[in-house]
C-alpha cells in the first residue's frame, strides 16, 4: 500500500514560492500574509507520534476494502489523469488551460464551444448526433456513430497538420507536424523574442519593432509613443506579461514580413531605426532574426534521454527527451530544475526567480544571458544566448553580424 506520510509532491515548489514572497518589497505584515496564504495550499504535516496508530488503522481499513475494490469495475474516462481534459465534467480531470507545448489536446465537447490552442482558434458545435469542428480556417464534421476506424479526420493548415478523433462527446486533436520542424520554428521565435526583451537603450529592440510595424502598415510614425520614456511600462511589467507582449510582437512582424519583399522590409526597419536614433545595424539584426523565423528556422539536434545537462554559452541549442524524472540544467554555475508538477504542467525553477510554467516557449533573462526553452511534447530544446549589442547613431561603423548561431 502507498506510504501514508509521503513527502508532498510540490514541496520544493512551495519553498521556491515562499522564498520569492520573502523577497517582495512590501510591509512585514503583507509579506507574512502572503506566506500564510501560500502555506494554506498545502496540508500541515501530522505529529510523527500519531503515525503508528494511523498506520494500524490504515491496514485495518485496507483489509476491509481491498475485496470490495477488486470487485468494482475498472476506471473509465472519468478516471482520466488529473488535468488531462479541457472543459471536463469532473474537476479532478479538468485541464486549467490548453498546453501549447503538448502534441495532443482532449476536449469534452459538451463543456463549451471553443478554445485557443497552439495559436489557433478551435470552435465546435453539435449538428444532430455529429459535431462540426473548425480549426483555424479548416472545417470538418466528426461523426461519433461511425465505426472507430472511421471517426478521425485530417485538418491541413499552412504550417501544421492535425488529426481529430471523436468518441461520443470527447474529441482528441493530435499534431502530425514534424517535431524537429516545430521546435526549430519555436527556437527562432524565442531568439527574436529575447531581443525584444533586452532592456538596453530603453528597450530599443522592442521600440524598434513597434516603429517598423507602423512603417510597414504604411502609416505615419508616431514617435511620441516610441520615446525612451515610453519604455517605463516594460520595466514595470512582470516577466510573463512582458514575454507574452514580446512574442505577440514577433508573430505580428513575421506575419507582415510574409506580405512584403525582403528589400522593402529591410528599408522599413532601417527607416524606423533612424527615426529612433539607432544605428542601422540594429535594424538589420532584428530584421535578420525575424527573417530567419519566417523563412529559414534553425534545426535542433536530436533529443537524448538525460536528466542533467551542462548548458554551454554561445547560443547553441541542446535537445533533451523529457521523462518523469526532473531535468537539471547547469547554466554557468546556476542550477535550473525542470519538472512536472501534480497538475501535469512543466515547471521551471531557478534560484532568485518565482517558478514558471513552460508550455511551448519560455525566455528567462539571467545575469549570464538569456535562457531559451522550447518544447514540443516530450522534446525540449534549451540554449543560453547572449544579448545582441544595441549601438546608437553616434556609434562607429559596425559590421552586421549574423543573428543565427551556427
Amino acid at each position: 500500500h502507498a506510504e501514508p506520510f509521503p513527502r508532498h509532491p510540490d514541496e520544493d515548489v512551495l519553498a521556491a514560492r515562499i522564498a520569492a514572497a520573502e523577497r517582495e518589497h512590501v510591509s512585514h505584515e503583507a509579506r507574512e500574509a502572503l506566506v500564510r496564504a501560500l502555506r494554506a495550499e498545502f496540508p500541515l504535516p501530522r505529529d510523527p507520534r500519531e503515525r503508528p496508530a494511523i498506520r494500524a488503522a490504515a491496514r485495518h481499513v485496507a483489509q476491509l476494502l481491498d475485496p470490495i475494490l477488486d470487485a468494482l469495475p475498472k476506471p473509465s474516462l472519468n478516471g482520466a489523469p488529473q488535468g488531462s481534459i479541457l472543459l471536463a465534467q469532473h474537476a479532478g480531470s479538468a485541464m486549467r488551460v490548453p498546453d501549447d507545448g503538448a502534441e495532443r489536446l482532449t476536449v469534452f465537447l459538451r463543456g463549451g464551444s471553443g478554445a485557443r490552442w497552439r495559436g489557433l482558434n478551435i470552435e465546435w458545435q453539435p449538428i444532430g448526433p455529429n459535431w462540426q469542428l473548425q480549426v483555424g480556417s479548416q472545417l470538418t464534421l466528426l461523426r461519433p456513430g461511425l465505426p472507430p476506424h472511421e471517426r478521425s479526420q485530417t485538418l491541413k493548415l499552412p504550417d501544421q497538420q492535425f488529426r481529430a478523433f471523436v468518441s461520443g462527446a470527447y474529441m482528441t486533436l493530435v499534431v502530425e507536424s514534424h517535431t524537429a520542424l516545430e521546435l526549430g520554428r519555436r527556437a527562432s521565435t524565442a531568439r527574436a523574442a529575447a531581443m525584444l526583451l533586452d532592456p538596453a537603450e530603453d528597450f530599443a529592440f522592442l521600440r524598434l519593432a513597434r516603429a517598423a510595424a507602423q512603417v510597414m502598415r504604411g502609416g505615419p510614425l508616431q514617435l511620441e509613443k516610441l520615446t525612451p520614456d515610453s519604455a517605463r511600462k516594460y520595466q514595470d511589467a512582470t516577466p510573463d506579461v512582458l514575454l507574452s507582449f514580446a512574442r505577440k510582437g514577433v508573430e505580428t512582424l513575421v506575419a507582415r514580413l510574409a506580405r512584403v519583399g525582403a528589400d522593402d522590409a529591410a528599408q522599413a526597419f532601417r527607416r524606423a531605426a533612424q527615426a529612433l536614433g539607432l544605428h542601422r545595424v540594429v535594424a538589420d539584426r532584428l530584421h535578420a532574426a525575424l527573417h530567419i523565423a519566417l523563412h529559414d528556422p534553425e534545426t535542433l539536434p536530436e533529443g537524448v534521454p538525460v536528466t542533467q545537462v551542462d548548458l554551454a554559452p554561445g547560443g547553441h541549442f541542446t535537445s533533451v527527451v523529457l521523462s518523469d524524472e526532473p531535468l537539471t540544467l547547469q547554466v554557468e554555475g546556476r542550477g535550473v530544475t525542470i519538472r512536472w508538477d501534480y497538475k501535469g504542467e512543466l515547471v521551471v525553477m531557478m534560484p532568485g526567480l518565482a517558478p514558471m510554467v513552460l508550455h511551448d516557449l519560455l525566455v528567462a533573462r539571467l545575469p549570464v544571458g538569456n535562457l531559451l526553452l522550447v518544447r514540443h511534447g516530450s522534446w525540449l530544446g534549451a540554449a543560453l544566448a547572449p544579448d545582441v549589442p544595441v549601438p546608437t547613431l553616434e556609434a562607429a561603423e559596425l559590421s552586421t553580424d549574423d543573428i543565427r548561431m551556427n
